[in-house]
């Protein structure tokens, strides 16, 4: 029997041993493991925020590009008042001329309608004048 104890203490020893000597193997390549997956999980992070920057950069140009477009929407819609604008203008420009038009060619009118007046009148008191003489003259020479 004690020879049997003897190979169990015979054997264990040499058990304990390569127990032990996986132990430290067994610990690295966990932190091995552990080193890696943290290494691994560093770079995800480090590229969704690389991926998250660049869909930030994208959105701000596109919100800036939509800015210009309304931007220039504005202009055109401005434009297009400032053209209707000018056109109602001209428009009065136009019938004020008319109108200019037409109270120059009265006022022509009016003119002529003068001197055509003065004159008649003209002769009216030249005729009365001329006639009131030969009355004077008639009734002076008796």
């Amino acid at each position: 029997m004690k020879l049997a104890k003897s190979n169990v203490s015979e054997i264990e020893p040499s058990q304990t041993t390569t127990a032990e000597a996986k132990k430290p193997c067994k610990k690295n390549s966990v932190f091995l493991y552990l080193s890696l997956l943290f290494i691994v999980a560093f770079f995800l992070l480090l590229l969704s925020y690389l991926m998250q920057q660049r869909t930030n950069d994208a959105i701000n140009g596109i919100q800036e590009t939509v800015q210009s477009f309304q931007t220039i929407n504005d202009l055109y819609e401005n434009t297009q008042d400032l053209e209707t604008q000018l056109a109602d203008a001209n428009d009065q420009i136009d019938a004020l001329q008319n109108q200019l038009t037409d109270v120059e060619s009265q006022l022509t009118a009016a003119q002529k309608e003068l001197e055509t007046t003065k004159s008649a009148l003209q002769q009216a008191q030249d005729t009365i004048n001329g006639q009131a003489a030969s009355d004077i003259e008639a009734n002076t020479t008796p």
